[in-house]
């Protein structure tokens, strides 16, 4: 199958995902989900335990996937927090900086080149978030607004942090050859391990993760299974091209989730945002062009 329909796949099953989680976060506690999301998502990955070549495990590459799972677990959280607090229109489009962040890191780190187009394109996603955050005539609102809003700087957050897993992805499956089914596996039973962790520290450790389960165990383990394959059709396609390619078709999953979950959970200034995310799905598709 060619690389980019591997991609869509990721990108429609995260955007289901997204909305799922809107409907579920707007009862639970944003930790607590995240934590349960990521003890199902390692439940899932069990089987995948059995059909790892444990011979062709390297000590270091496991150590940058417990890295890259300390990061992606904050993003996820961070994220999480701000899907609860804000509409789904305003936060999903956010999230399509992640390619821009991706291909810079990507850059940085692995040498991978960057086009005039993918400039443009990176230029876009900025245009299109500026939008996004813009009230009225006032167009140093969308300034005020990142500086202000709490949930908007964790979104930013998360947005470097998945920019420099993405790259921790790359270098995983191309430099050190790791199998696709060893990066599952061991990257939830990290995540899992650093959940746990920062419930424990941070919020009421086991009795979250068992209030979470029974009041929306359904949702959250619907939820948890379109992240696992998202991510499984995420690293596959990780696993052919640049990592920057694969993450911007990934995020055009913010139209789907702005739009669909704008509609259904009656989103202000839907038109807006919905115009918005479309100039950064554009900027995406540049970036992979």
């Amino acid at each position: 199958m060619i690389w980019y329909l591997i991609a869509f796949l990721a990108a429609i099953l995260l955007g289901a995902s997204s909305i799922i989680e809107k409907k579920t976060l707007m009862k639970e506690h944003a930790m607590e989900f995240s934590a349960v999301v990521a003890l199902y998502c390692l439940v899932l990955s069990i089987p995948l335990f059995f059909i790892i070549d444990y011979t062709k495990i390297q000590t270091g590459a496991l150590g940058i996937l417990f890295i890259e799972s300390i990061f992606a677990a904050i993003a996820y959280v961070f994220i999480e927090k701000s899907v609860r607090h804000t509409e789904i229109s305003l936060s999903s489009p956010l999230f399509v900086l992640i390619p821009a962040s991706t291909v810079f890191f990507a850059f940085l780190f692995l040498h991978e080149s960057v086009s005039w187009i993918q400039l443009v394109g990176i230029g876009l996603l900025i245009v299109g978030a500026y939008i996004l955050e813009t009230k009225g005539t006032d167009i140093l609102e969308p300034l005020r607004m990142f500086k202000k809003s709490r949930y908007v700087q964790y979104i930013l957050v998360a947005v470097v942090l998945y920019g420099i897993t993405g790259v921790m992805d790359r270098l995983l499956l191309s430099n050190y050859q790791m199998q696709i089914e060893t990066n599952m596996a061991f990257f939830y039973l990290f995540t899992a391990i650093d959940m746990i962790i920062m419930l424990t520290v941070f919020h009421d450790g086991f009795k979250g993760i068992v209030r979470g389960t029974k009041s929306a165990g359904i949702w959250i383990m619907l939820a948890a299974a379109l992240t696992f394959a998202s991510r499984y059709a995420y690293i596959g396609a990780v696993a052919i091209v640049a990592v920057g390619l694969v993450s911007a078709i990934k995020r055009t999953s913010a139209l789907f989730s702005t739009v669909i979950g704008g509609e259904i959970f009656h989103d202000t200034q839907l038109i807006k945002r919905s115009v918005a995310c479309i100039i950064m799905v554009l900027g995406a598709v540049l970036i992979v062009l």
